[in-house]
């Protein structure tokens, strides 16, 4: 996981073949329940799943960042959408994220969104760049309250099951 060099002011990233395979696994990912938003990560997607086509032979530590929020119920939903499609693109051009996903709002606007990426240290880059600033900074007018979880995702050769370890970062 080296940061090879910036385009347009966004660090760039070499995957690794476990980082490769695990995107790959990613494709599986989807919540096992219709409560995703209001239960621990652990329980909320089907992990075993993507750990079972990652494969035993493969190992790793990735890093997941965990945003719940609930929705404003009036908003400027154009530039959300702007400023989000923004940030995924400025995510996925610095090939460090692996999988982003963002699932449907409950009756009470709740929702959850999971970025996973190649390391925490990658991720703390690529949101240092200036879209995400921007995105960061206009937050408050999308969103009566957030909150943001992080979480090493390791991955033991020999083993298909993923562990998580939440940790306090404030980036």
């Amino acid at each position: 996981m080296a940061e090879n060099t910036r385009v347009n002011n966004i660090p760039q990233f070499t995957q690794g073949e476990d980082d490769i395979a695990f995107q790959e696994a990613l494709s599986l990912l989807k919540p096992t329940r219709d409560d995703f938003a209001r239960i621990p990560i652990q329980d909320a997607f089907n992990w075993a799943e993507v750990a079972a086509q990652l494969g035993s032979d493969r190992a790793g530590t990735w890093y997941i960042c965990w945003f719940q929020s609930t929705k404003k119920p009036t908003i400027d939903q154009t530039l959300m959408d702007a400023l989000n499609d923004a940030v995924y693109e400025a995510a996925k051009q610095s090939r460090a994220l692996l999988k982003f996903w963002s699932g449907d709002r409950d009756e009470q606007r709740l929702g959850l969104a999971l970025s996973i990426w190649i390391s925490y240290e990658a991720a703390r880059k690529v949101i240092k760049s200036p879209v995400h600033g921007r995105a960061y900074r206009q937050q408050g007018q999308f969103y009566e309250n957030h909150a943001t979880k992080r979480y090493s995702l390791v991955k033991v050769e020999g083993e298909l099951v993923f562990h998580f370890e939440e940790f306090q970062s404030n980036y």
